[in-house]
């Protein structure tokens, strides 16, 4: 007979105990380092987005200040220079050039003719 058969009852009832115990808190580990990591690999893309974005936000200032830079250049030589500001009588109106009929495509040669390219 096994050495099993003659514990107690007790005994027994503690050992089941302790097996459940166990696989309940070796889950709960597994469990928790699951959430750890996915929580961690969250706050990281996260950070790595939102660092994007703010050096897009940068870039994009910086383009708008270049922009409006480039523009009073501009405006400080179109004055420096009196220019005349353009305005509708100032435009030059070119009148559409007459339409011309549709050029026919040459025809192909037929199959039983020698073809020879052009310039040979």
């Amino acid at each position: 007979m096994s050495r099993r058969s003659y514990l107690p009852v007790g005994v027994k009832a503690l050992q089941r105990w302790h097996r459940i115990t166990s696989l309940m808190a070796g889950s709960s580990v597994v469990m928790l380092l699951g959430l750890y990591t996915g929580t961690v690999y969250t706050q990281q893309q996260w950070n790595e987005h939102y660092t994007l974005w703010r050096e897009l936000e940068r870039h994009e200032k910086q383009y708008e200040l270049s922009q409006e830079s480039i523009a009073n250049a501009l405006r400080e030589t179109a004055s420096r220079s009196n220019m005349v500001p353009l305005g509708p009588e100032r435009l030059l109106r070119i009148p559409m050039a007459p339409t011309t009929p549709a050029i026919q495509p040459t025809p192909l040669p037929t199959p039983g003719s020698p073809f020879f390219p052009v310039g040979y």
